[in-house]
């Protein structure tokens, strides 16, 4: 795993490796059905998605040998933090999730970078 590198996105390029990424890895399952891709595109990009309106959102690429081998999203939802915690949610709380990964020990990296990213 010591090439692996987890990186936050911060350019068009990655926001597209990020997409695909889902794309190339569930190509070969007959029980998966694609998003359309434009769809998949406008929910991770700010200004077309209005939970980017009550919500702190960071994307995380992981990468071997200069290539996409994983993806995760962090996020803090303004709107959950105010719930009351009897209600699931609450203050201090966050969620990750959009995990895909080639292999189970980068599953276990990006999960690891997402927690760290919500815990600051």
């Amino acid at each position: 795993m010591d090439d692996l590198t987890i990186v936050a996105i911060d350019s068009p390029r990655d926001r597209k490796d990020f997409v695909d990424l889902a794309y190339r890895l569930n190509a070969g399952d007959p029980n998966w059905v694609p998003p359309l891709h434009m769809e998949a595109v406008e929910l991770v990009t700010p200004g077309k998605n209005p939970f980017f309106d009550h919500a702190d959102v960071q994307y995380f690429l992981a990468r071997r040998q200069g290539r996409t081998v994983g993806r995760i999203s962090a996020h803090i939802d303004h709107l959950a933090t105010g719930m009351d915690p009897a209600q699931g949610m609450g203050p201090g709380t966050g969620n990750w999730g959009m995990l895909e990964a080639e292999d189970q020990a980068i599953a276990h990296a990006l999960i690891a970078q997402a927690e760290a990213w919500l815990r600051d």
